[in-house]
């Protein structure tokens, strides 16, 4: 029987009732508060698997003890002995007192080995005791459990008639993912016995093995020393226990293995990173002698073409002619075994491309013929989404930019850019663009040549633009010429009222809130000066008799434009 990587334990399982009733002061504890009575009570819970050991019941423990820490700092031990505090037993069940407190509690089923107590199951849990009387229920795996355990398996093969004689068998414990060696040996004529039927018999004894659920591997050879068989299974190493079994092996000697069936594709939902998504393989595992698994990664250029060369072939080793690469060492690899006993893997793909998978086993005597996708998945476990047979799988990253401006969506806020996800199916159903985003001025999304799109029929990665329109008010003003206003001018002389051509004069601009700077220009002479200062002081030049045309002008403020004015001064000899 084979089963999937996560439902194995490594050894068997047992709860426990921890039942509270009123105070009383049944055992000693650390700390003499008012404590409350606890009954615990054992049951056993099974776990089947391929070749497991004996599970475990209450009676085959040598003690059972209780440790635990409340969330005061009181201590459950042994007053006298300042150890685990041991409980007993009556009709499988046991009582001790406690603090009112809340209690972090452990449980520890020894089993007694070589003269020596030993732990075998553990169990944690986390009691409110603050208001007295509850249920508390323990569950005692080998979880974290580190004794070690033993196998001793006989094995039997009754090869069809015709079949060559089996002279060399190797056999062992590897490691599920690694097919690292953990426990192996090699058999020969003198530890193999075959009878008057042709049944061969072996075994395989090992002890002190780490408890864990790993690969059961035989290899048959015969006088050549060339393998013509090979058979395995799961096998479950429990602490302190025995694995013992008498395992048949079908005659799979000079077999190739039968093809596995109903392989499933799953999309493992919120795995897209960048241009990378994750996809769950599943298959059911039809033959008990399959060395390892080939899958094939097939890219389509488009949804009618047939597949372009190989993407990926995953495989135990590396092949330059067949394409294989070992799948633990492959770009593509997040998780799983393509190992014998195999029944899932999980791959990393490329956004915006078309893939499909198809899966075969492999032996030392061939290859069965491939399994592809042809039925629809059942319904997918919570975290991944099923992709019906007759999809190609692929994910499609759409991007929206909105050239700095910010999205808000699902309460997350987004500046720039947005990303999403699609998965396109091979119906040509189109994705629904972004609606209505909270974007500020957001009119339409386009594509990089300016069409406006509210939808996208492709596998094929794609950015749509944002396109912006704002409602502005325009207004206007009709440009106006304007003069100096009155007192912005004055012209003084400095000695006197007579004005004479040897006598200065002083020339001022005042409003510096409209004016820059001013000029004054007397004969074609040019004098500037500054707006609201003291003004300019001239001398007109010799000759300079009788009414003389003074032209003053100022730059107006953030403008090209002037003003001017002329005054005529009558200058005497």
């Amino acid at each position: 029987m084979k089963i999937s990587f996560k439902k194995l334990l490594a050894g068997g399982v047992l709860t426990l009732a921890l039942v509270l009733a009123g105070c009383s002061n049944v055992n000693d504890v650390e700390k003499s508060e008012e404590k409350s009575l606890s009954t615990i009570a054992i049951g056993k819970d099974s776990d089947l698997r391929t070749i497991n050991p004996t599970p475990f019941s209450a009676g085959d423990f040598s003690k059972i003890t209780l440790s635990g820490t409340s969330n005061y700092g009181h201590i459950v031990k042994d007053a006298s002995s300042n150890t685990e505090l041991e409980l007993t037993f009556t009709d499988n069940k046991a009582s001790v007192a406690l603090e009112y407190a809340i209690w972090d509690l452990t449980l520890k089923a020894y089993k007694t080995i070589d003269g020596t107590d030993k732990v075998v199951l553990m169990g944690k849990t986390t009691a409110d005791l603050r208001n007295g009387g509850t249920t508390i229920n323990f569950t005692l795996t080998s979880a974290n459990v580190d004794t070690e355990g033993n196998v001793n398996l006989t094995c039997n093969i009754t090869p069809n008639t015709g079949k060559p004689a089996i002279k060399k068998i190797k056999l062992g414990l590897y490691d599920m993912f690694t097919n690292a060696v953990v426990k192996e040996q090699e058999l020969t004529d003198a530890s193999i016995t075959k009878d008057g039927s042709g049944k061969y018999t072996f075994e395989y004894n090992k002890t002190d093995i780490a408890p864990g659920t790993y690969n059961f591997k035989v290899y048959f050879y015969n006088d050549a020393d060339t393998e013509i068989g090979f058979y395995s299974d799961l096998l479950v190493v429990a602490p302190g226990n025995i694995t013992a079994e008498n395992v048949n092996i079908p005659d799979i000697i000079q077999k190739t293995p039968d093809a596995p069936t109903d392989l499933c594709a799953y999309y493992v939902d919120g795995s897209e990173k960048g241009t990378d998504y994750n996809v769950k393989l599943t298959w059911t595992d039809k033959a008990t002698n399959e060395e390892y698994y080939v899958i094939t990664i097939k890219e389509y250029a488009s949804n009618t073409d047939a597949p372009t060369d190989p993407y990926k072939v995953l495989s135990i080793k590396n092949d330059t002619t067949t394409k294989e690469e070992v799948f633990t060492s492959s770009p593509v690899y997040v998780s799983g075994s393509v190992l014998s006993n195999s029944t899932e893997a999980v791959i990393k793909l490329t956004t915006g491309k078309l893939f499909d998978i198809s899966i075969k086993a492999v032996n030392a005597i061939g290859e069965s013929a491939d399994c592809t996708r042809t039925a629809d998945p059942t319904a997918a476990e919570t975290g991944y989404t099923a992709v019906a047979a007759a999809d190609k799988i692929s994910k499609t990253k759409i991007t929206y930019s909105f050239a700095g401006k910010t999205l808000t969506k699902d309460t997350e806020t987004y500046i720039g850019t947005y990303v999403e996800y699609q998965s396109w199916k091979n119906d040509t159903t189109a994705f629904t663009l972004l609606a209505n985003p909270t974007i500020n001025g957001w009119t339409a999304w386009k594509t990089v040549n300016g069409t406006e799109a509210t939808e996208y029929n492709s596998w094929k990665d794609e950015t749509f633009y944002a396109k912006f329109i704002t409602n502005s008010t325009i207004t206007f003003n009709i440009e106006t010429y304007s003069q100096f206003d009155a007192g912005d001018v004055t012209i003084s002389v400095n000695n006197g009222d007579t004005v004479s051509n040897n006598t200065p004069i002083t020339v001022k601009v005042t409003g510096d809130d409209k004016y820059e700077y001013f000029q004054v220009y007397i004969k074609e002479t040019q004098y500037t000066g500054n707006i609201g200062d003291a003004g300019i002081e001239i001398t007109p030049k010799a000759g300079t008799t009788g009414p003389t045309p003074i032209r003053v002008q100022a730059r107006i403020k953030d403008s090209d434009k002037w003003v001017s004015k002329v005054i005529a001064v009558n200058f005497q000899n």
